[in-house]
């Protein structure tokens, strides 16, 4: 089923507004079961799902430990105390489910956002923000968190990037002095497959 990116981008938008508003769990469900449908149906294979839950355990995990500790409303708040180490510990036994459902919000809109970026050609998403009159510098910034989110890469290349930055005369790449630079500079030739910058001789000032 092919989606015009325009339509994609809207839809992303829609549902980032209408997820801060959504409280029922079983409204949640359908629509993570939707937006697996919609991910089947662009042909999109599952090892880009798993790559993305891999980047989000350990954010999830440390949500669900947080409200156990926090309270979320009278509704499901269920306190306990429990000794540990000599100490009582107050835990919330309902914060994690509000801390669930505060997941099922971010990973419905991951899978939103692999569908909306995946479903076509790299750049049409990207495209499709500068059709909406989006500032450049935004749609740069949006379509690389989405990607640094969904686990993919930005949609409009290297190439883009670089003219970006010398239509605003930002270098391609500052100087990074020291340990990091030894540490970075070698991540960036793998990434990139670019050769490295000449290094500059520390100078002294008298």
């Amino acid at each position: 089923m092919r989606v015009s990116p325009r339509l994609r981008l809207v839809y992303l938008l829609v549902l980032a507004v209408a997820l801060g508003w959504m409280r029922n769990p079983w409204a949640l469900l359908v629509l993570a079961c939707f937006q697996l449908l919609l991910l089947t149906s662009a042909q999109i294979p599952i090892a880009r799902l798993s790559q993305a839950g891999r980047r989000l355990r350990l954010f999830f995990l440390v949500i669900l430990v947080s409200y156990l500790f926090v309270p979320v409303g009278p509704a499901l708040d269920a306190w306990r105390s429990y000794a540990l180490l000599g100490i009582d510990v107050q835990i919330n036994l309902g914060g994690p489910l509000f801390a669930l459902a505060m997941c099922a919000r971010v990973l419905i809109l991951v899978l939103a956002s692999i569908w909306a970026r995946e479903a076509g050609a790299p750049e049409e998403f990207a495209q499709a923000m500068r059709k909406l009159r989006i500032p450049q510098p935004l749609v740069l910034t949006i379509d690389g968190a989405l990607a640094l989110v969904a686990g993919g890469e930005p949609g409009h290349g290297g190439a883009e990037r670089a003219r970006a930055r010398a239509a605003v005369g930002v270098p391609r790449m500052a100087p990074i002095p020291g340990l990091f630079q030894a540490w970075a500079l070698p991540l960036i030739k793998k990434r990139t497959g670019r050769p490295l910058p000449a290094r500059r001789p520390a100078t002294r000032s008298c």
